[in-house]
């Protein structure tokens, strides 16, 4: 299960599926042009057997609040549900301000391990 597609917004969306994790992975920018394929990735990862699902946040340069959005109600539906989901860094210093400003880095399940 994998796909690539290029966005007028700028945002490529990579989705890898495989026995034990599904990673969704972002490079770009996320904004509100992107948020119906960002979505529709994630909930199909979340909707999936696997036993991890990763949201993958390295390669992502801006994120707005449309993309925020999306990564929240994703995080809340995994907790209700499963509580699969992390999201993968480290991020970049835009994106890192943007999820410290909003205090999202304290919600998140945010692993800068990389």
């Amino acid at each position: 299960m994998e796909g690539l597609q290029q966005l007028p917004s700028s945002l490529q969306v990579t989705s890898i599926g495989a026995r034990e994790e599904w990673i969704v992975k972002l490079a770009g920018e996320f904004d509100l042009a992107s948020v119906d394929l960002v979505q529709h990735e994630i909930e199909k990862a979340l909707g999936s057997d696997v036993a991890s699902v990763v949201v993958d946040l390295t390669q992502l340069d801006f994120i707005d609040s449309s993309g925020l959005n999306v990564l929240v109600q994703a995080d809340v539906k995994s907790r209700v549900d499963s509580n699969r989901l992390t999201f993968r860094g480290p991020v970049r210093h835009q994106v890192k301000n943007v999820l410290r400003l909003t205090e999202l880095d304290h919600q998140l399940r945010l692993d800068e391990t990389g």
